[in-house]
């Protein structure tokens, strides 16, 4: 039986998000080579039908998806734990952009760090362009005003994998990060490896570069492993596991933030002019 994910204190997407996609596991977790056969009989009933196939056809030249059903059930969950992968890390990067931009607007200090840092740094690495910050600092205007937010959020959740990421959104949060957190940032940056491999389609000369997760009992998968039910599911409670991991890790993260930072909630006009005065003291 695949576990079920745990429910998440962080936001609402991310709970939803391990929801709908534990429930996609398990409806796929029935699938069967049989299945596969049905719906490839149709398929070529199908274009059959419409001409593009004639009723004499030679088996041996279709595509192999159509012929061989342990190859389209393979097939079928490797596009399933790719979805998964692709939605979790992109989930994830979505989360750190958004946290940090919702701490900003609770905490304006917060906010001014961001602007000071920018301020503080050359031109040439100035992730705030001196024109947008003169039109910031002039008066409110709610364009300028979230595009800044989203520059500075940007900025401290940057990178091609997760410890880079999660790097640069501690650091700016003063987030310790701890020996367990540090374990869960190892495990995901294999998985967003795994994303750019995917989403890329890297395939590098030298094969044994390419991304590899270690499942467990010495079962490893990567994009060409050939999956049946029982190895699906070892892939799918490694995920789910996976998840559930980095839900306890943002956790902790939140819960230091909101322990070093104090949080008040403000209307945007009443956030905006505090920050530029703290700003220009």
């Amino acid at each position: 039986m695949i576990k079920k994910i745990e429910k998440s204190i962080i936001n609402k997407e991310f709970e939803n998000l391990c929801e709908d996609l534990v429930i996609q596991a398990k409806m796929f977790s029935f699938l069967s080579p049989d299945n596969c056969e049905e719906w490839s009989g149709m398929l070529i009933d199908s274009s059959i039908d419409s001409g593009d196939l004639k009723i004499e056809y030679d088996r041996s030249n279709i595509h192999r998806l159509l012929r061989d059903k342990e190859y389209a059930q393979s097939q079928f969950y490797q596009s399933y734990i790719n979805y998964f992968i692709l939605r979790l890390t992109s989930v994830l990067e979505l989360y750190l952009k958004d946290s940090i931009k919702q701490y900003m607007k609770l905490n304006t200090d917060l906010f001014v760090k961001g602007l000071k840092i920018n301020r503080s740094i050359e031109d040439k690495d100035k992730f705030i362009s001196g024109k947008k910050l003169k039109v910031f600092l002039l008066e409110y205007n709610k364009e300028v005003y979230v595009d800044i937010l989203n520059q500075i959020a940007r900025q401290y959740s940057k990178g091609n994998l997760w410890i880079p990421k999660f790097k640069h959104y501690t650091n700016f949060l003063e987030v310790e990060i701890t020996s367990e957190m540090n374990g869960y940032c190892k495990v995901l940056d294999l998985l967003f490896k795994m994303r750019n491999d995917i989403t890329h389609l890297n395939r590098h000369l030298d094969e044994k570069a390419k991304p590899v997760l270690k499942i467990k009992d010495g079962f490893v998968f990567d994009r060409e492993t050939k999956l049946n039910e029982s190895s699906y599911r070892k892939v799918l409670e490694y995920l789910i596991e996976v998840t559930n991991s980095s839900q306890k890790m943002l956790r902790e993260s939140h819960s230091q933030v909101y322990t070093k930072w104090s949080m008040n909630p403000l209307k945007i006009t009443e956030v905006y002019k505090e920050v530029v005065d703290k700003y220009r003291e």
